[in-house]
């Protein structure tokens, strides 16, 4: 049984498009059946009794009196076009949201009114993040690139015993189930544990024009020949954006512009005069504020490899904040994409070395990255390549990666982060020793 939701999130005033939540249950997929499988051996490895998805989490479901997954009632669809019609509708149609959905069915429902529910569910669900290797945007176009939320339904736990009835709700982590099994019912009596692989998806991204809009005869009269309206569309969808950095460069010399489209690696670089001298510092402060912070956003762009590097420092005098001092665009965050990025950062720190008389030196250069192979891989080749440009003959390629290795600093978040996702993978770090981990990282 496989489930979707599919949520359309806009600010737009102007053109309201329905949300869509639609649950269908189906047969699960051969990979939900894989992943069911892989689930199992992992919950007998764990020595804890799981039923079979297919029959006992059926029985479970029904022994607690909630609706089953597996009931397919006839499909039943309800449009609803504005906020005022949406609790009349949903009560005439009985298709108020339901925070125990089941069935075959579809809905639609406005923006705000999904706002209010949230789409909220009230069974056991473990929640995890998008797809493997992808980062969806809520600003998307298409549903496929918006930001995806995976449930995981994990069933119910009974008592063996035929004269208790108690129903306790699964943990949704793998070792809180484990515990909970190996504690028992609270009358004495061994629990069982009915799994489900029941899956609700949802995707929540930009909205799209509903109904026709203004017509361009009210933009121009000459939009009134269909052949200027092609022309001008294919000028929209396919800009010729170089010649129009190089008139902002004749226009803001001072500006560094920097363009890469070689090979299916698409990097554009901006960095302004005020930009570079905030890249130095004239005092040094005790907090940890000096240095460059650079990562990469994910959702500042609406495609879907679209990103945004931004290198920041710490301004201590007047905006007390932390500022960009380099912003890139690029179409993907390979270590290739980060080296261009970090090269143009480290030239722009050099020439503003020139400018105030100061000597280059290594430690000009300390990142706080994240712990990303990309990024580290990135910084350590364009910090060689720097040099190589800048002070041939000077080291060899191992030294400065020797040197470049130790300006990089880790992110503590980022790397809390990784403690608290680690921690959690009962088969790495068990669960009687998951606080000791946490401890010594």
């Amino acid at each position: 049984m496989r489930r979707r939701a599919s949520i359309d999130s806009s600010d737009s005033s102007q053109h309201r498009r329905p949300v869509l939540a639609s649950l269908l249950s189906r047969k699960p997929t051969h990979a939900s059946k894989t992943a069911s499988k892989s689930a199992q051996k992992r919950a007998d490895s764990a020595s804890y009794t799981s039923g079979d998805s297919d029959q006992d989490s059926s029985g479970s479901h029904e022994s607690a009196t909630l609706p089953l997954h597996g009931i397919k009632p006839a499909r039943r669809k309800v449009v609803v076009e504005d906020e005022s019609d949406v609790e009349d509708t949903a009560r005439s149609q009985s298709q108020k949201w339901n925070p125990w959905p089941d069935g075959t069915w579809e809905a639609t429902y406005t923006r705000e009114y999904f706002e209010q529910c949230q789409f909220s569910v009230h069974w056991a669900c473990e929640v995890r993040g998008g797809k493997k290797n992808s980062v969806g945007s809520s600003r998307a176009k298409k549903k496929d690139d918006g930001a995806h939320t995976l449930r995981l339904c994990r069933g119910v736990m009974k008592c063996t015993s035929a004269t208790c009835d108690i129903l306790t709700r699964p943990q949704t982590k793998n070792a809180g189930r484990i515990a909970q099994v190996q504690a028992g019912c609270s009358c004495g009596s061994p629990l069982r544990h009915y799994t489900c692989d029941v899956r609700i998806e949802y995707w929540v991204y930009r909205d799209a024009v509903d109904g026709p809009g203004p017509s361009v005869a009210d933009i121009s009269s000459v939009l009134l020949n269909p052949h200027r309206i092609q022309y001008e569309r294919r000028r929209i969808l396919n800009p010729h954006f170089l010649p129009k950095l190089e008139r902002f460069k004749e226009k803001h010399p001072n500006w560094t512009v920097g363009v890469h489209w070689v090979d299916g690696i698409n990097v554009i670089v901006l960095q302004s005069p005020w930009q570079r001298r905030m890249g130095l510092k004239d005092q040094i402060k005790s907090e940890a504020v000096n240095g460059v912070v650079s990562d990469a956003c994910h959702d500042y762009f609406t495609g879907h490899n679209h990103l945004l590097f931004l290198s920041s420092t710490f301004e201590p005098l007047h905006l007390k904040s932390w500022v960009p001092i380099l912003m890139t665009y690029s179409n993907g965050a390979t270590a290739v994409h980060y080296r261009i990025h970090f090269l143009y950062l480290f030239r722009g720190l050099a020439k503003q070395c020139r400018e105030m008389k100061r000597r280059v030196t290594d430690d000009l250069f300390a990142n706080v990255v994240d712990f990303s192979d990309a990024q580290r891989n990135g910084f350590v080749e364009a910090f060689v390549d720097f040099w190589v440009e800048f002070a041939p003959r000077r080291r060899n390629e191992n030294e400065l990666k020797e040197a470049a290795a130790a300006l990089l600093k880790g992110c503590r978040q980022h790397f809390s982060n990784q403690i608290t996702r680690v921690a959690k993978i009962s088969r790495i770090v068990g669960p009687e020793r998951q606080s000791r981990f946490r401890k010594f990282a």
